[in-house]
């Protein structure tokens, strides 16, 4: 046992060491808010539907256009959805809600994401 004791301190000496440093590092390091904190309430704006007509293939196609602009603390987004009249026609307002918080999700988590790279 005597003979092994060496290692044994060593071996803790150096454990003692990697605890230490993993805890400096773990305490040096920035702590990252989010651009876009979706924690926050979600200010939703009235927006507006229009129909409209676009150009397609040498002639032209109705849509209905969803415009919203939605804020999350200080950042805001706005987009705007296009669907076909029969596609409109089929869809309830949740749906269309949906669809726009999957959009403002996608672009806060590209925003945030981002912002983290170095």
């Amino acid at each position: 046992m005597k003979k092994y004791l060496p290692y044994i301190l060593i071996i803790i000496l150096l454990a003692g060491v990697a605890i230490f440093w993993f805890n400096i590092n773990k305490k040096n390091q920035p702590n990252i808010r989010p651009v876009v904190d979706m924690s926050l309430p979600i200010e939703k704006s009235a927006g507006e539907t229009n129909n409209i007509t676009v150009p397609y293939a040498g002639g032209t196609r109705e849509r209905v256009q969803v415009k919203f602009t939605w804020k999350a603390g200080d950042m805001s987004y706005s987009d705007a959805l296009y669907f076909s009249p029969e596609e409109y026609a089929k869809l309830t307002t949740e749906d269309i809600e949906k669809l726009k918080m999957e959009r403002m999700k996608n672009w806060a988590e590209t925003v945030n994401a981002g912002s983290r790279e170095e």
